[in-house]
This record gives C-alpha cells, structure tokens and sequence, in this order.
C-alpha cells in the first residue's frame, strides 16, 4: 500500500511507533522494551509505508526493526559496542551481501546492490542482531517464547471477530484492506487478516502460539501465565488456529506437536538433526530437477482435494521457472528478476525459496537456509539432551521446533516475520557460544553443567 492509500491514522502509527519504542526503553529493561517495541508494531502496525528515493522503504517491516536500533544505541549503546563478529554470524552477513553480488553479476548497478542490502539488513539483519544482543540465554530465550503466547493470546479475541463479522479491522481502522478480500473467504466462512499481510501469517502466527503454549505448559518451564495455567491459555490458542481455515497451518501444528513430543520422551538430538538435513536435501532435488509429485500423492488421502490441487499448482509453477533460470543458478537474475517479463501466473509464485533462487542464486539460497537452520543444528549438536528434556531447555526446544516450522512454512510463502529472527539471533548465540559438556550421576538421568557464570556473559555480549 503506498502513500496515496493510506490514511492519517496509518502515518500516525507507523511514525508513531518511533517515540513509544524510545519511550519504553526509558521504562522497561532494554530486553523488554525491545521485545514489547517488536510485538507492538508487528501485531498492530498497517500493512503500508514509504518510498523513499535512494533508501530502503519505510514499511511495516522497518518500523518494527529500525525504533528498537535506535533505543539501544540511545539507551544501551555499550552493549552494543561490546558485540563481535563470531563465525556463526556468516551465514547472516552473506544473506544481507549477496544483493549486491547479484546486482553487480546482472549488470544491474551497484546502486541496485546497496539498496537491497540495506532492506535485507533492516528485515533480517537487525533483527538477527536484536536476537543476539538480549534473547541468547535461557531466561531471554524464554520470555522470548512466553512473548509469542501472549502476542497470540492478543490476537485471539481480534480472530474471532473476523471469523464472525468478515476481515474487517484494517479497513475499519486503517482505511483500506492489506490482501484481495476474495483470498479469506474460505469453507462458507472468512478466515482473520487482523493487521498481518494475510491471512496465512495470521493462522502460521497463531499455530506457533499453541505449540509453544503447549510446550512450555507440559513441560512445567512456564506453569502459569497472568495466573492462569499455560494449557488453558493453549486451548484459546488452537480454537482460533483451527478457525484460521489453513490446512498448511494445521499440518503444520500437527507436525510440531509430533516433533516436540518425540523430542521430550525420546531423544530430541536425531529428531531435530534429521530435520535440518532433510530441508537442505529437499530443495537440493528440486533444484536439481526431482518434480515434487510424490508430494501431492502423499497428500491425497489426508487433505481436501482443492488443497492437494493448489499444491500440484504451486510444484507445476514452481518447476516451470526452474527451466528458466537454469543458466543463473550461481548468483541469481538480480532483485527485477523475470517477473515484469514472464507469464502472469508466475507472478502468483510466493514461495521463499524460489524467490530466493531466482533473484540471488545458489549463493543467496544457501546463506538463507544456513542462517535459518544452523541454531537449531547447533541446538541439536551441541546441547546436552539432559538440557533439552529439562524444563531449563523446554523454550530452547520449542523454538527450535518452531524455527523448523517456519522454514517449512516458508517452502510455500515468502511472507517473513522478523521474530522469528530474534529466535535465530539468541538461539545461534546460546547453541554456538557457549560450553556445555553433559555429566551422569549416579541413580539419575543425564544433566549438564554450564561453564562459569563469567564466561556464558561474556558469549551472550559476544
């Protein structure tokens, strides 16, 4: 939605959200003022913003990531100087770069290549960093999975009135709809946009609520919340994810639930190992030519026949644009990619990774699924499984499997959400930085001892 739609009330908030973000840096702990700053925009900013000649666009996005930078480097700007580069934080940098290695291959300009790089920093980069700087120790990688219950809890009542009245809340406030309204007409109902860019992120953000509710309420890290037991904050949760009216969030849910469970009884280092690997492997046979179809067939008994067709859809799409983009595999065609030349159905193609492919090549496509799932590997890797079955490492494993989830998600959308990145940030930190090593005592289950209380704070600055 550019300028000329949007409404007075839309360009209060979305500069508005600058001064109420420095404000609760003066009132909260900066790790609490940037996770309240982080669910505030995201969850009730307008789809909308600013073109703004030779920088990146104001959006919903950067009015998220940019107001909690400039509160820490206002209010906690020593931490900040006390960051340094550590070899996990590659993956991160080449994601951010590799715009403008494309850029410069495709003849593009480095103009074009600087301008991509900066939006890539300020959706995924300054999050990342956020990630790092407050959520890489057990206590902030809690609150930060107790923040995505209550931000789903903050959005069940809004759900629901669109589930009933229509999706109306970001015309009713904002002035105009953020998605064709046609989209979320859904089963003789309407399935909720609320102020997210559709209705999908809606259902993917309420499925990772339930799951972590769940989590964290069974496995007794996190019993009760406003003094109400996490489980039943868990069945709000899932009512409204069912009426979210998406099969992909369901599977989903399902998939993590079974994920989850299997981890805490079992053995949690296969299971998460297993999905890391399996990921990669896909998309390596998809872009090496495999069609996808054992996919749609697996499918067939277990999802309605419109949802098994969508996805053949999106495979058959998909692999058209493959055949086009064969010979730039290595650095991609650029940001303009073939969407302004190519059929019109190829400009439906919403999926992350093959965005990613096209534009950015084999380059940008690697750095964007090692960034995602190099902290749950090192999660699996290098955390004790005594750690990750106790209640100390019951949020690690939960956003670990919802990291696993999102990158899934993320197979068939390409709609982002910069939380999930704090979770990258604090999970990469905490998995790769610091020391554990698992010890047996005698007449008891494995446990872990963590190295020296100097040493992990200095990893978490690092």
């Amino acid at each position: 939605q550019g300028e000329s739609g949007m409404t007075l009330l839309s360009h209060a908030a979305l500069l508005g959200i600058i001064p109420l973000v420095l404000a609760l840096f003066q009132v909260l702990t900066p790790r609490r003022a940037v996770l309240t700053g982080y669910l505030l925009a995201w969850l009730f900013l307008p789809m909308g913003g600013y073109s703004i000649s030779g920088l990146p666009n104001y959006d919903k996005v950067a009015a998220t990531t940019l107001p909690a930078m400039l509160g820490v480097m206002i209010f906690d700007s020593e931490r900040l100087r006390s960051l340094r580069l550590r070899w996990f934080d590659a993956p991160v940098i080449i994601w951010c770069l590799c715009p403008i290695a494309s850029s410069m291959f495709n003849d593009l300009g480095l103009y074009d290549g600087v301008s991509g790089a900066l939006s890539r920093l300020i959706g995924w980069g300054l999050p990342y960093l956020m990630g790092r700087l407050y959520f890489s120790d057990e206590q902030g990688i809690k609150d930060l999975a107790v923040a995505i219950v209550i931000g789903g809890l903050l959005y069940v009542p809004l759900c629901l009135y669109e589930v009933r009245m229509s999706p109306q809340l970001h015309h009713m406030i904002y002035g105009y709809h953020q998605h064709a309204f046609i989209q979320h007409v859904r089963a003789g109902g309407y399935r909720p946009m609320v102020f997210m860019q559709h209705g999908l992120a809606v259902a993917w953000w309420m499925m990772a609520a339930t799951l972590i509710a769940v989590a964290l309420g069974w496995s007794g890290s996190r019993r009760r919340l406003f003094h109400v037991p996490m489980l039943v904050w868990a069945v709000p949760l899932l009512v409204t994810t069912v009426l979210c009216k998406s099969t992909g969030a369901l599977l989903l849910l399902m998939m993590g639930a079974g994920l989850w469970i299997t981890a805490r009884l079992w053995r949690p280092r296969p299971i998460l190992l297993v999905m890391a690997v399996a990921l990669p492997l896909y998309l390596t046979a998809r872009v090496a030519g495999w069609s996808g179809d054992i996919l749609t067939e697996a499918l067939e008994p277990l999802v309605p026949p419109a949802r098994v067709e969508s996805l053949q859809f999106r495979l058959d799409t998909e692999n058209a644009r493959l055949t086009l983009i064969r010979h730039h595999l290595l650095l991609g065609t650029g940001r303009i990619g073939y969407a302004s030349t190519e059929a019109a159905s190829f400009k439906a193609l919403d999926s992350m990774w093959i965005i990613t492919l096209e534009r950015y090549g084999v380059l940008g496509l690697a750095s964007y699924m090692v960034m995602l799932l190099l902290p749950v590997a090192a999660v699996a890797a290098r955390l004790p499984q005594g750690l990750l079955r106790s209640r100390a490492g019951a949020a690690v494993l939960a956003l670990s499997v919802a990291l696993l989830l999102y990158v899934i998600d993320k197979m068939v959308n390409a709609m982002t959400n910069p939380i999930f990145m704090l979770a990258v940030g604090g999970l990469s930190v905490y998995a790769c930085a610091n020391a554990f090593r698992e010890v047996v005592l005698p007449g008891s289950h494995p446990a872990y001892m963590r190295v020296p209380v100097e040493t992990r704070q200095a990893a978490g600055a690092a």
